[in-house]
């Protein structure tokens, strides 16, 4: 991903998430982790540094035993609410802030280099890291301040656009690489930026007006207003043989000759993308052979880097003493003067050496050594030590070390240039890099957003969780011939049924009303049962009466009303086995469970809290389990089971 795919991706992430709250945090594999928030929907927000962060719709199957940063990241953030995602400036590095009962975290995802992923503590100092590194600039370890990297370019959205007119040289350089390194647009955005503008990729920036980054920038921003508001209608282009070639947040017309699947959010795109990419044939061993190549790179950067670490350190060591001399010049003129004509003189070499550590003394210097043979002398000076020739001129000595300086920074640009060509080789292999965990994935069904389940009679029935997805299911997901029922009580949420042109019967019906109103207001309130009541979809308006306000989620009821009378509070818990083999949790009502398994329990309104019910579940499924499944459960199975159980507390009925 890159700058731009960053900045769209986390406007629709803080559309999604944001008040939401941490549920669960998994690390799949390392450097593979997703993140579970509550946000009316369940979210779960894949993260893998430095390919990648979205929302995905994929189930990916959990270890069973999580690794110490994922214990610690659960540790620290889970129960906190997500109070702001952003990106730090148009650099590849993502914000989650987060409050929590310790105070407020923030979540650094670094999608560049090898990628990171940083939680840093309400003190500023790194609590856990799943990269722990030094660099020259920032230390990536426990304990320490955080800090983030310097800025390697610029950001065509808030920095002003005289500065970003000054950083376009006059130079043999071509615009798309000038576009890449400063403002972080790689292909295809850049691509479609210039043929917008008219310029070519290769024009050289020495033969564009200055003019050409001001074009630039207004073009930029003109495609990315096009988009309008989260989320954003997104498009994958496809080829001859449909495999993905790339994605976008808006139509590019560069691409407009292909083929393409439009999808809802950029995020759900992403998730497409990356997961076809990664089932197509032959990839895998693409993706081993490019993160070899990509560790090769990276091996060759940290030499580098060493290296000109090195000769700045000479290269400083070089100035100051060429500087440090040029002030004692004359000092160091006259004891150099001193030592050549005493030599002529015949004066013995011990006696030249213990008159000349006494002028040099004298006059602020302090000579360590003279060698007669080679006419040098060793003198040090506030700290430096320096050679020089008392058979040359003074000016020659000082010289050498300013061309000794100039030597080593001349070797510095050189190795900078090459350290720079090497890092865009590494961005490019990484934006084609999309390794992924080999595991078993499903993927979510849209149905699962909310409370669901089959009836007897094989008819899928939803119900709203909260205000959000009751305004949701009834508006997006609800068609004329649906069925759609309600308790008769505040605080109850609309179940559907999806009939999809058939007429359920009694059983159907019954069972929609248990599912209603179950999980009202009624089974917090310890009711038995609970009148429900069922209309047309057509009889459901959002217009309020006159003088009244209909909140979100809530809906208004014209004409007749079918009531069904003393509808019983029970539901089952069951476990079944899925048509591709996978074992599943249900919670239905007690006929739609028994109707796929004998494995269940019934739960009906009591006293015992959730908490404590759902150990007790847990305990009596896993036993009548034990004799069906005798490999054991799968991992995870009773995760979702606090939000899928209703509201309050409840009791086990026995059979």
């Amino acid at each position: 991903m890159n700058s731009l795919d960053i900045a769209f991706t986390v406007r629709e992430l803080s559309m999604f998430l944001k008040e939401g709250f941490i549920d669960n945090i998994y690390i799949v594999k390392e450097g593979f982790i997703l993140i579970r928030v509550r946000a009316g929907s369940r979210y779960d927000v894949l993260v893998d540094p430095p390919r990648r962060i979205h929302t995905t719709e994929i189930e990916y199957e959990k270890p069973r035993m999580p690794p110490s940063l994922c214990m610690m990241l659960r540790k620290h953030l889970v129960g906190g609410k997500v109070k702001d995602i952003s990106q730090h400036r148009f650099e590849r590095i993502i914000v989650f802030s987060i409050a929590t009962r310790r105070g407020d975290y923030k979540l650094y995802v670094e999608l560049f280099r090898e990628g990171n992923l940083i939680l840093v503590g309400p003190d500023g100092r790194i609590v856990c890291a799943l990269r722990r590194k030094r660099m020259k600039d920032r230390a990536i370890v426990h304990g320490a301040e955080f800090k983030l990297p310097p800025a390697v370019g610029l950001d065509p959205f808030s920095d002003p656009i005289d500065e970003i007119v000054e950083n376009f040289p006059s130079e043999d350089m071509p615009i798309a690489k000038w576009m890449t390194i400063k403002l972080g647009l790689p292909s295809p955005y850049l691509d479609e930026i210039l043929a917008r503008i008219g310029v070519e990729k290769d024009k050289m920036l020495k033969d564009l007006p200055r003019s050409t980054p001001v074009a630039i920038v207004e073009t930029l921003k003109n495609m990315v207003s096009s988009a309008g508001d989260p989320p954003f209608r997104s498009y994958i282009y496809l080829s001859s043989d449909d495999t993905p070639i790339d994605l976008s947040p808006f139509k590019l017309e560069i691409y407009r000759d292909l083929r393409y699947e439009e999808y809802p959010s950029f995020n759900a795109a992403l998730d497409s993308y990356f997961q076809r990419l990664a089932s197509s044939e032959g990839y895998g061993e693409v993706v081993k052979a490019r993160r070899k190549q990509a560790a090769i790179i990276l091996k060759s950067m940290r030499k580098i880097e060493s290296r000109i670490a090195k000769l700045e350190s000479k290269a400083s060591e070089y100035k100051c003493i060429a500087d440090t001399l040029s002030v004692y010049i004359d000092q160091l003129r006259a004891v150099a003067s001193f030592i050549l004509e005493s030599k002529k003189s015949g004066m013995g070499e011990e006696d030249i050496v213990g008159e000349a550590s006494i002028m040099a003394s004298n006059l602020g210097l302090k000579l360590v050594d003279i060698d007669f043979s080679s006419g040098l002398f060793r003198i040090e000076i506030d700290g430096c030590k320096a050679e020089l020739s008392f058979t040359k001129n003074i000016y020659e000595s000082i010289s050498r070390y300013y061309k000794m300086y100039k030597r080593r920074y001349g070797e510095i640009e050189s190795l900078r240039l090459k350290l720079e060509e090497l890092k865009r080789d590494l961005s490019k292999l990484e934006s084609r890099v999309v390794g992924y965990p080999q595991v078993k994935v499903r993927r979510r069904m849209w149905y699962e957003k909310f409370n669901f389940f089959n009836s007897s009679e094989g008819f899928l029935v939803l119900a709203g969780r909260d205000a959000s997805t009751n305004e949701l299911l009834i508006k997006k997901y609800t068609d004329p011939s649906d069925i759609v029922f309600h308790a008769d009580i505040h605080g109850a949420p609309f179940v559907v049924v999806k009939t999809e042109g058939r007429s359920p019967s009694q059983t159907t019906i019954m069972e929609a009303a248990i599912f209603a109103a179950s999980y009202s207001q009624a089974w917090k309130d310890g009711f038995s049962s609970m009148d429900v009541f069922y209309v047309s979809p057509s009889q459901l308006s959002k217009s309020p009466p006159p003088g009244q306000y209909l909140p979100k989620g809530a809906f208004r009821i014209i004409g007749s009303r079918n009531y069904i009378r003393s509808v019983p509070l029970e539901l089952a818990i069951g476990l079944i086995i899925s048509g591709d083999s996978r074992v599943e949790l249900i919670v239905a009502p007690v006929s739609a469970v028994k109707a796929r398994t004998d494995i269940y329990i019934k739960i009906a309104p009591g006293s015992i809290p959730k908490n404590k019910l759902i150990d007790l579940i847990k305990a009596k499924i896993i036993e009548k389990a034990r004799k069906v499944f005798e490999g054991g459960l799968p991992v995870n199975i009773f995760e979702d089971l606090q939000h899928r159980l209703p509201a309050g507390g409840g009791r086990i009925v026995d059979e």
